[in-house]
């Protein structure tokens, strides 16, 4: 049996915690949380870690480093929840494919984990989605459209999986 004797919740629960990994890890490290365009047909893509000005003939980006405090909350409840993933997916992969014994101190651990980073993220996504980053990061132009783009929304994907398989370890737990 490849799974050992793992129940089928705890193996859900491993499966979405990668996917939630994979996606926040997507979300986590690329500069597209928002794109804006300016009437001037430039446009400015910002993510957690770097702002970029892209025009027809060449693409200029920064480091978002020296942001205010809001952002770098951001930035830390985002880089929290990121290792909580990384940490829960090592122990279940853990658990799930080298433990051979039912342990729900394991799960436990897990599920508590798996709820900060649950947490982490979505403070991260709140905090991020109310803020108007023009104003914080002085662009020069006027935006004619500013949209929350691809890392942003995969980012929110990896949340709320983050919180299902939460919840399959809470099944695992009870039931399991």
């Amino acid at each position: 049996m490849i799974f050992g004797n793992a129940s089928g919740f705890l193996v859900l629960g491993f499966c979405l915690n990668l996917i939630a990994f994979s996606l926040n890890l997507i979300g986590f490290a690329t500069p597209y949380w928002v794109k804006a365009t300016s009437p001037s047909s430039i446009t400015y893509i910002f993510g957690l870690w770097k702002l970029c000005k892209k025009s027809s003939e060449e693409t200029v980006c920064q480091s978002t480093l020296n942001a205010p405090d809001w952002f770098r909350l951001v930035q830390s409840t985002g880089s929290i929840g990121f290792g909580c993933l990384l940490l829960v997916s090592s122990l279940l992969f853990f658990y799930v494919f080298i433990l051979r014994r039912r342990n729900t101190i394991i799960v436990l651990i897990c599920l508590c984990i798996n709820v900060i980073a649950a947490i982490s993220i979505f403070i991260a996504i709140v905090t991020f989605g109310s803020s108007n980053v023009q104003e914080t990061f002085s662009i020069g132009d006027v935006a004619l459209s500013d949209d929350l783009h691809f890392s942003f929304v995969l980012t929110v994907i990896s949340m709320v999986t983050c919180a299902v398989a939460a919840g399959c370890l809470v099944f695992d737990y009870k039931y399991g």
